[in-house]
């Protein structure tokens, strides 16, 4: 059993252990699961942007509450939603309490939609509303990917990076 002892980082206390190389392990360990692909069942075709590919925003969450146990949570920046021209532009910080390092994380994202005009160049009907809400799915969305392949990173990507293992030379059981 290792010792531990205590280090304030920021708001967060984090547990300082002795066998480094045991932490690093389960870390390489994690970062290796998180950046798998996701299932070939999960990953939609969107018609109406080139045959692109995409995971649904359900599907995303699942996984966050399956892999962070319901610690994370959508913050949306001091802004939030901004009209920029003919669109709505949000931006926001997704925070998840990483299961191995015992510590909150942040990644942020932006996301933007149109919003739709009749022919007389004004907004129809409730489309500032549903422009915001697809502005911050997108936003949810590409911070959700900077967290690993399982969320998405290398949808739509012509060159794919594998996670290597950088202090750790043992595999995973796989």
């Amino acid at each position: 059993m290792s010792e531990e002892k205590g280090m304030t980082v920021g708001r967060t206390t984090v547990a300082i252990h002795e066998d480094m190389e045991a932490i690093r392990e389960r870390l390489e360990n994690y970062q290796t699961t998180i950046n798998r692909k996701p299932p070939e069942g999960k990953k939609k075709t969107n018609r109406f942007a080139g045959n692109s590919t995409y995971l649904q925003v359900g599907y995303i969450e699942m996984l966050l509450d399956q892999m962070y146990l319901g610690l994370w949570e959508f913050i949306p920046a001091e802004k939030g939603a901004e009209v920029l021209i003919n669109s709505v532009v949000y931006n926001g910080t997704l925070r998840v309490f990483h299961p191995v390092a015992n510590i909150w994380i942040s990644r942020a994202g932006t996301g933007a939609a149109p919003i739709q005009i009749d022919k007389e160049g004004r907004p129809q009907d409730k489309a500032i509303q549903q422009a915001v809400g697809a502005a911050k799915t997108y936003a949810f969305k590409n911070a959700a990917k900077s967290l690993g392949k399982k969320f998405g990173r290398d949808l739509n990507r012509q060159d794919e990076s594998e996670y290597e293992r950088y202090y750790t030379e043992k595999p995973v059981n796989e």
